[in-house]
């Protein structure tokens, strides 16, 4: 392969890429359909353009800018990812300067810097290719820019572009051009580098821009915008804390005459900062040093005479800044009313949440929340519901909560530091983390207690509630099913740890029969489910509360009115009473020992015996049937039997005659 010579204008295979030493990593591509959720406001094509530019699901390509990723690893890819695009990690072997119009292609040729013979063609310009060779200075290290005006943008050190062979969102062919005979293998040794000169005329007087610190003071109504949001996406690449990052950003716009309100301050560094995570595929840099030791808190006298606040309790289930558990069978609808309950908290108090998930695609969650807006009783509304839920898919990424070092399991605060900005990013009050077995190598005591304590970081790092979506095991959710188990807080798998360790536990099953008896507003068609609060560490545990599950949504279920209990008793007394009279209409009568000091003659006809008592009295009192005397043949002690109207020949067949 190394000697195939590909001629100018001919697609390279991806095997090329990879010998020729590129870092490669897969790109979205028509292999991967775009989700409704990805950039739902823009066109079809534009939402194809920006679809087929990103990394694929689960890729997190920032590894990838220093050490390329292995052969087999590409071909792993290759599987997983049919018809993928690729992307090429920049500052490595090259570097490239992008030109999005003829004008800035016209600029380069010109000789406003040294011209490249190794170019892409894209859609709408061209990447010039440059070798990061320097005989000078070794491997040139520059950052990315941005020129929206001039339309030139260069890529170096942390940035990636499109690599040749790719299909863009319009259907056009990334081309790869090089001199005769000259392969990509050689562009590190015959491409041209680019000089301080060059790197600074690309740049224009944006880097200065980009660079000016923000001690200098604000500008003039007409740039305010643009001008603070290069200065939040300076300090976002930077890594800076976003409470940090939002305090400099105020302290700047303060300077703007007049400044911008703060909501839109506010609102500028949120959507920079989640359009950062979503790039990087929500795996933010983390220093070295991610968990600082706890400080120690020494009570003074005004702390012992002051009453503490009580710790704030979301909807009087889930307590801020701590870890609680909701466990359920499987196909129980434990994401069904995780969802509602989500929606609900929308509708009451504007709450903001993250679904950190293993379990399910970003899709099935979408299908749910449309499920149940289009309700008859929906929880809220679309408008509100808007940008208030935020799914984190992480299936196939391998993430984990703990870590195992020399046979010891610890909290990944690596990942949790990943979760924790994440959080910052979305404003979430509360996280799901769905389902607690994926982020585990195994369920084990040990595993599920530094699983917990990284959760536990992670809720008291950014003061929020997190949930641990659990299953429960088989044996318990067939026994609990069954009756024969009661449902406890030690009911999900790994139950000791888990519930001992988790501040609030939830479990959800099927109603009993008798529960669904003394609810209102379900047909029997319907799957009732109840949610049980086992446990609250830091209030009072809720009541049950019952749902009807009807084609994917859920109707809050309440309990049956006093009028309704009537009706409903009068109705079994009745069915009660017909049940009997049709057994006694076939057996004629029955001895009143017999239905007063046993309980046989009831479960013969499938009544309790307070049901049989009581379809006796009415009965007797309708005039249905007749107590009456008799004696066997006559003779002997005198016996009370309960007649029919046709049972006189049955006393008569039996022998008995009646007292006068």
């Amino acid at each position: 392969m190394a000697d195939e010579r590909p001629t100018k204008n001919e697609i390279p295979r991806i095997a090329d890429l990879w010998e020729a030493g590129f870092s490669i990593f897969p790109l979205n591509g028509t292999g991967q359909p775009i989700p409704s959720y990805f950039e739902p406001d823009k066109s079809d094509m534009d939402r194809r353009i920006a679809w087929y530019k990103r990394p694929c699901n689960g890729i997190q390509w920032g590894q990838y800018r220093r050490d390329p990723a292995s052969w087999e690893q590409v071909q792993e890819w290759q599987k997983q990812y049919p018809k993928c695009n690729w992307g090429i990690a920049t500052g490595l072997k090259v570097m490239a300067v992008d030109c999005d119009s003829p004008d800035s292609i016209q600029w380069v040729e010109q000789g406003n810097i040294q011209r490249s013979p190794f170019y892409v063609n894209t859609a709408n310009g061209r990447h010039y290719l440059y070798s990061t060779r320097d005989s000078e200075t070794g491997v040139i290290e520059a950052g990315n820019s941005v020129d929206s005006e001039r339309k030139i943008d260069f890529r170096g050190s942390g940035g990636y572009i499109v690599a040749p062979g790719s299909i863009h969102g319009s259907g056009m062919v990334y081309e790869y051009s090089a001199p005769e005979g000259m392969t990509l293998a050689e562009l590190w040794d015959n491409a041209p580098s680019l000089t301080k000169v060059d790197l600074a005329a690309v740049k224009g007087n944006a880097s200065e821009r980009e660079s000016r610190p923000m001690t200098e003071g604000g500008i003039d109504e007409g740039g305010r915008n643009s001008n603070l949001a290069r200065l939040i996406g300076l300090w976002v690449s930077e890594n800076q804390p976003v409470e940090e990052i939002i305090g400099r950003a105020l302290a700047e716009n303060a300077l703007n005459n007049p400044p911008l309100s703060e909501s839109e301050v506010k609102t500028t560094v949120a959507s920079i900062f989640k359009t950062h995570l979503f790039r990087n595929d929500f795996a933010p840099r983390v220093e070295e040093e991610k968990y600082l030791q706890p400080k120690r808190i020494r009570f003074t006298l005004s702390d012992l005479e002051t009453a503490p606040n009580k710790r704030p309790i979301m909807d009087g289930y889930f307590p801020i800044a701590c870890t609680s558990q909701l466990s359920a069978a499987g196909g129980s609808g434990k994401s069904t009313w995780m969802m509602w309950w989500i929606m609900s908290q929308i509708e009451e108090s504007d709450t903001r949440c993250l679904i950190v998930t293993a379990e399910d695609e970003p899709e099935d969650y979408r299908r749910k929340a449309y499920a149940l807006l289009n309700c008859p009783e929906p929880p809220t509304s679309a408008n509100k519901a808007q940008n208030r839920i935020n799914i984190w898919n992480l299936r196939g990424t391998g993430k984990k909560l703990v870590e195992k070092k020399n046979g010891i399991c610890y909290p990944n605060l690596t990942f949790a530091a990943e979760v924790i900005e994440a959080v910052k990013a979305d404003g979430a009050s509360v996280v799901f983390v769905e389902t607690l077995s994926r982020f585990l190598g195994d369920e084990d005591n040990e595993q599920i207690s530094a699983a917990i304590a990284c959760t536990d970081h992670i809720a008291q790092q950014s003061n929020c509630a997190v949930v641990l979506i659990h299953h429960t095991s088989k044996a318990n959710a067939e026994g609990v099913e069954r009756g024969e188990l009661e449902m406890t807080q030690y009911h999900g798998r790994g139950g000791g740890a888990l519930a001992d360790s988790s501040r609030s536990v939830l479990g959800i099953q099927k109603a009993s029969s008798t529960e669904r008896r003394a609810l209102s507003g379900h047909t029997p068609d319907d799957s009732v489910i109840v949610v049980r609060h086992l446990k609250n560490s830091y209030g009072p545990q809720r009541p049950p509360a019952f749902f009807a599950n009807r084609n994917g949504y859920l109707r809050a279920l309440s309990e049956k009115t006093a009028a309704e209990k009537k009706s409903d008793q009068m109705r079994s007394e009745i069915e009660c009473k017909n049940t009997l009279l049709e057994r006694m209409n076939e057996i004629g009568y029955v001895v009143r020992r017999d239905i007063e000091r046993t309980a046989q003659f009831a479960k013969d006809i499938g009544l309790t015996r307070d049901s049989l008592r009581i379809a006796v009295r009415d009965a007797l009192e309708g005039g249905q049937l007749t107590m009456v005397d008799a004696r066997k043949n006559g003779k002997g002690q005198t016996v009370s039997i309960l007649i029919s109207k046709t049972g006189a020949d049955a006393l008569a067949r039996d022998g008995y005659i009646l007292d006068v």
